[in-house]
């Protein structure tokens, strides 16, 4: 991080702006204020003004915003009174469990968490932005808001099947990119059936996994921990629990054999991988698929 930091002047005051003007209750996510603050500014972003997050930056730089609450894990800002303490925020509402999955930080930005995945191990956990990071582990933040209309952008490029009425409603909410456009975006693609649905799905997933895959290259992790790493970055995954089998001669579920493969593979090298005998049509299958993703 740089050690002089350097306010925006025409971020600033658009995102004061952006609170006064917003609803009748002045208040407005971290995620759309990113979004506010990219308008002001393109190319703006927090890391360039000396800052990890444009949470620190608002509260450097704009002091008339402060965290009334959350959206999930994403801050909620609003504008402090004059003369007033800020309020004390209330904490996250609990998702599922004590802590956001992996996924859930991966696909979110502007919450304020980060993936923290240990080099040797390629053990992912979720950190708060201000936890430190011990050497032997990385930290990979979420996949930015950019990145997700870029998604959207090349799933319009593949599924040219897509009817043209759906289409050009499609297109128009990722031409400007507003907040939350990806709420309207999914009810459209549902409403066309769950053709379209399920292949959009697996579009979105899988650019998402392949971008948090370059990220984790980047930072030079072997083979090994990429790989199950990656495993743990994926939607609706379930911690693994323990299955056994009876000795008496009682024959493990599908369920159960497909739970074990899926934790025996992030484990396995990439001649391992190689080595395993899988049927040829579901192999051609899966590239097939791959390469229409791309």
């Amino acid at each position: 991080m740089n050690t002089d930091p350097q306010s925006n002047h025409s971020v600033t005051e658009a995102l004061k702006s952006a609170v006064r003007e917003s609803r009748e209750d002045q208040t407005l996510t971290g995620a759309k204020l990113g979004f506010v603050a990219r308008q002001a500014s393109p190319g703006f972003s927090p890391k360039a003004s000396g800052f990890r997050t444009l949470k620190e930056y608002i509260q450097r730089f704009v002091p008339e915003l402060v965290i009334v609450g959350y959206a999930g894990v994403d801050p909620v800002y609003g504008l402090r009174s004059p003369g007033e303490e800020p309020p004390q925020p209330p904490k996250p509402a609990p998702v599922a469990s004590a802590e956001p999955s992996c996924w859930r930080v991966w696909v979110s930005p502007e919450c304020g968490r980060l993936l923290v995945v240990d080099r040797d191990t390629g053990d992912v956990k979720v950190s708060s932005e201000d936890s430190s990071i011990s050497s032997d582990a990385v930290s990979i933040p979420p996949a930015s808001a950019n990145f997700h209309v870029e998604v959207a952008r090349q799933f319009l490029r593949v599924h040219q099947e897509i009817p043209a009425s759906l289409r050009q409603k499609l297109e128009a909410l990722i031409a400007g990119a507003q907040d939350g456009w990806w709420r309207p975006w999914t009810s459209l693609i549902k409403e066309q059936g769950a053709f379209l649905s399920r292949n959009w799905n697996r579009h979105r997933v899988g650019m998402l996994v392949s971008k948090f895959e370059e990220a984790l290259k980047s930072h030079g992790l072997e083979e090994k921990s990429l790989i199950r790493a990656s495993a743990q970055v994926r939607p609706g995954q379930p911690k693994a629990r323990p299955r056994t089998f009876s000795s008496a001669g009682e024959s493990p579920s599908s369920h159960q054999l497909i739970d074990v493969v899926m934790r025996i593979i992030p484990t396995l090298s990439v001649d391992e991988i190689r080595d395993l005998r899988l049927p040829l049509g579901k192999v051609c299958d899966a590239i097939a698929a791959a390469s229409r993703a791309q």
